[in-house]
């Protein structure tokens, strides 16, 4: 298969110039035949255990386009075959087809399914599974699977069908439970997308919507025009309740996280990821957003351009109940963010620390002071403080005022310390 080349394409190609052991089925039926008569016999498909190819897709009719019949029996004996066609068939509980172990091409394109049997997902080596133009008696397409088929299908690479129709699309990844990276997580990939506006007002987008319900991890990548994560496009205000990981990445327009501060924010999210947003200023842009991302305990931006801080402190309503924020974040990661002059903007005496582990600091060249006294006091279970290549940081920790007495600033369970290509730093506790 050449590089870049579908595996679709590559079966049409081959199928063309093949001398292999192939079965092409084809015939002509008028409208008073009899579909019996072109049924393959049970007895005929004995001695053909070397059989790598069926394929019955130039049947024609001049009838009804669908013939009354299903896959014989027979086809339990076809068990070398590696690809099978069949078109323009009505197919009632295909058993055969899942005892066929090798098979790694599936096309059943135009035809009238009814349920799948739960044998299909026997299919482990299936890479391409061909249901474009399929008709089926149930409304929703999702509904001929039955459960936990389509999770068995780890070497799946390409499934076509109907009702999945993002024409620009150029990724669409699902890592199934057990997988390598996401073991705990219902993981869903949206990436390569040309233009966010046609992606939140395509049809197909319902398509996406029940996987979002369920997912744990959801990463959106490469979106152009994508200015905000939560549009109400999207999904309905519970549409991600059991959202906990979100990642962002290569999306050049985005601007800010939400658009409403009425939104209902994912109840379960624990982990906020950024890379690569060009146009990101802030990730927090106000006090009353933070509040209402209160369980995160993740949060990671890297190479963000236009970034200026991640969290806002300013207190701008009169009427704002003050209260400890960030309560349950252990883990900060910042790097490559040539722009950012300070972490948190605004008064620190409402950053709550308390559970912060893990604070990692790279590449942030106009940072000059990584923590206040009040940060840092707040700092009892920080246990590993890396920070590398910030050319002007000048302190670690620095007093707010001169006038403010404080005690001696202690981290009691760190065991790792890393201060790296750090050319103005003068102390590690300045004022």
């Amino acid at each position: 298969m050449a590089k870049g080349e579908t595996i679709k394409n590559a079966v049409r190609n081959w199928m063309s110039r093949a001398d292999g052991v192939i079965l092409e089925a084809r015939k002509t039926l008028e409208d008073d035949a009899d579909p019996n008569k072109s049924r393959c016999q049970k007895e005929s498909f004995k001695g053909m255990t070397a059989l790598k190819v069926f394929d019955q897709s130039d049947i024609i009719s001049k009838g009804d386009p669908y013939f009354s019949r299903k896959l014989e029996p027979g086809f339990s004996y076809l068990t070398s075959l590696r690809t099978l066609i069949i078109k323009n068939c009505r197919i009632a509980a295909p058993d055969a087809i899942g005892k066929m172990k090798m098979l790694e091409v599936l096309s059943l394109a135009n035809c009238k399914l009814l349920d799948l049997p739960q044998e299909i997902g026997e299919l482990t080596n299936i890479r391409l599974l061909d249901l474009e133009d399929c008709h089926h008696s149930r409304q929703k397409f999702n509904a001929i699977f039955p459960p936990n088929v389509i999770s068995r299908w780890s070497r799946l690479e390409e499934l076509y069908s109907k009702g999945f129709s993002f024409p620009e699309l150029e990724v669409f990844k699902i890592a199934i439970r057990g997988s390598v990276h996401h073991k705990q997580s219902n993981y869903l990939e949206v990436c390569g997308w040309v233009n966010a506006k046609k992606f939140f007002a395509s049809p197909s987008l319902a398509c996406v919507k029940p996987l979002l319900k369920r997912t744990q991890y959801l990463k959106l990548s490469s979106f152009e025009g994508l200015r905000t994560i939560f549009p109400h496009q999207l999904a309905d205000r519970d549409g991600l309740a059991g959202l906990k990981t979100l990642e962002i990445s290569d999306c050049a327009d985005l601007e800010y996280l939400i658009d409403s501060e009425e939104w209902k924010m994912p109840p379960k999210l624990k982990s906020l990821g950024f890379f690569k947003c060009e146009k990101l200023i802030n990730v927090f842009a106000s006090l009353e957003l933070m509040q209402r991302f209160d369980g995160l305990e993740e949060v990671s931006v890297d190479s963000c351009g236009a970034l200026e801080y991640v969290f806002n402190l300013k207190i701008e309503k009169p009427a704002f109940e003050e209260k400890k924020m960030l309560s349950h974040l252990r883990e900060l990661a910042l790097c490559d963010l040539p722009a950012m002059k300070c972490i948190w903007d605004g008064p620190t005496r409402l950053l709550s620390l308390d559970n912060l582990q893990i604070a990692d600091i790279q590449n942030c060249n106009k940072l000059k002071v990584l923590f206040d006294t009040c940060v840092a006091q707040s700092l009892c279970q920080l246990k590993k403080l890396l920070v590398k290549g910030c050319d002007e940081l000048e302190t670690v920790v620095a007093k707010e005022s001169q006038r403010v007495t404080v005690d001696i600033v202690v981290f009691p369970q760190l065991v790792e310390l890393s201060l790296l290509y750090l050319p103005n730093l003068a102390a590690f506790l300045l004022g």
